[in-house]
């Protein structure tokens, strides 16, 4: 055989091998494959996944929200063009899964915002849990980790980190937004903005079911060069509204917030650096163990009739950093314990 021959021969090889694939995955007819949490298109995704923002694979059966379908949908169809026959230009991990397609093993959590496509579903907690091996799952969850920007909102980036420590699921999610200076009176050198009458919820964002944080206003104040800024906003938790109002003179404001109703905490930090305000959003929930989609802990995060009371205000590890502190301390503990049980015992 000559080596041209050779080579086509290896190539075909190598495409039956990748069609084989996916052959064997629409063999079984309860196997199908999800989407990575920040796919709800076929040309979506993370800084991490798809920066290039090219064709990926997306599973249309799968909800990226829980919202019902509206009327032109139900009519007509949805929106989104059909792909039966595609290549991925952007290779994604395979998240195989046998689950029936239910309300409880596809719908979402809610977004923290509408232009954060982070789409996280018990069936992704399932494809972790069900790993084979401990490095397993440490690649599953790193698969699920995502950064980048908000859609169509360059000003908003955010990151995702989900862990697995003493059988519970924790997330951990970052946002970050900036407030730049605009149009300021040539006179009075103020700026006052109004945030809260905003479109589609522009400045809104949904940290569970039962807690929301909706930014109403800023300005911006100068004067001899130095400037002053300010900035107000709106916690609803649990039905009850609070306002908080910072100024820059008495530096950054770093508030926290813990839900009652279920296992999520969330810190909210302004501050002005330079010209511009910050606002950093940190959020911390604790999904349960992802042994069903019933789970008290994963409903409460889930669906806002769903209550939970948290009888600890002590929700979990605050920050991922505690979290791997935390794992590590515990693995040299071990260590430490095998080491003193394979030592033979010394005579007094």
């Amino acid at each position: 055989m000559e080596k041209s021959d050779l080579e086509e021969e290896k190539r075909k090889v190598s495409v039956a091998s990748s069609v084989t694939m996916d052959e064997k995955l629409n063999a079984n007819p309860n196997s199908w494959r999800g989407n990575l949490p920040c796919v709800r298109g076929h040309r979506e995704g993370c800084f991490v996944h798809n920066p290039q923002n090219l064709v990926i694979h997306h599973n249309r059966r799968l909800p990226s929200e829980k919202k019902d379908p509206g009327f032109f949908e139900v009519v007509f169809g949805s929106r989104e063009k059909a792909r039966k026959h595609y290549t991925a230009k952007q290779g994604s991990e395979l998240i195989q899964s046998n689950l029936p397609i239910t309300h409880g093993t596809v719908d979402p959590l809610d977004p923290v915002h509408e232009s954060v496509p982070y789409v996280l579903a018990w069936y992704h907690l399932n494809w972790v849990r069900s790993s084979e091996s401990p490095q397993t799952m440490l690649r599953r969850l790193n698969v699920l980790v995502c950064s980048g920007e908000g859609i169509r909102r360059p000003d908003i980036r955010y990151n995702v980190v989900p862990f697995y420590h003493n059988n519970k699921f924790l997330l951990d999610q970052s946002i970050q937004f900036r407030i730049k200076m605009k149009e300021r009176d040539p006179i009075w050198k103020y700026e006052h903005g109004i945030m809260c009458f905003s479109k589609r919820k522009k400045w809104h964002f949904q940290i569970c079911p039962h807690t929301e944080h909706q930014f109403l206003g800023y300005d911006f104040m100068e004067y001899r060069g130095l400037i002053e800024a300010g900035v107000r906003y709106n916690t609803s938790c649990a039905s009850q509204d609070r306002i908080t109002k910072w100024r820059s003179l008495y530096g950054p404001k770093w508030l926290s917030w813990g839900c009652p109703k279920c296992c999520t905490d969330s810190d909210v930090k302004t501050e002005l650096v330079g010209d511009e305000i910050v606002v950093s959003i940190r959020i911390y929930k604790d999904l349960g163990s992802g042994s069903n989609p019933f789970d008290k802990r994963w409903l409460a995060a889930l669906r806002r009739k769903s209550l939970m009371e948290r009888k600890d205000p002590e929700i979990m590890e605050r920050t991922t950093s505690e979290i791997k502190r935390r794992v590590v301390v515990e693995l040299v503990r071990e260590a430490i314990e095998a080491k003193k049980k394979a030592m033979p015992n010394r005579k007094s």
